[in-house]
């Protein structure tokens, strides 16, 4: 999946005091998320960990909706060190 071209569908930003996240809609990628709700983690504070966006995700948290929008993008993951 690393390197792979994907489109995705993104329409709002959801965000916490601790994380924030990019929920999308995948389009006719042949990529499955193992999450229930897909997701572009997109910022943390400091020592939160990137799994935090999907506990956010089924929780409570603020939005900013935008006109949906496709993007295409190419998968990569960066690797996550516990900051302890």
């Amino acid at each position: 999946m690393r390197g792979q071209n994907v489109s995705l569908v993104v329409g709002k930003f959801c965000y916490n005091d601790e994380i924030a996240a990019i929920p999308v809609t995948l389009k006719g990628s042949g990529i499955d998320s193992s999450n229930d709700k897909p997701h572009l983690t997109w910022a943390m504070a400091e020592g939160v960990a990137p799994f935090k966006s999907n506990e956010m995700l089924t929780g409570d948290y603020s939005t900013i909706k935008f006109q949906p929008t496709e993007i295409e993008l190419t998968v990569e993951f960066l690797e996550w060190e516990d900051q302890d």
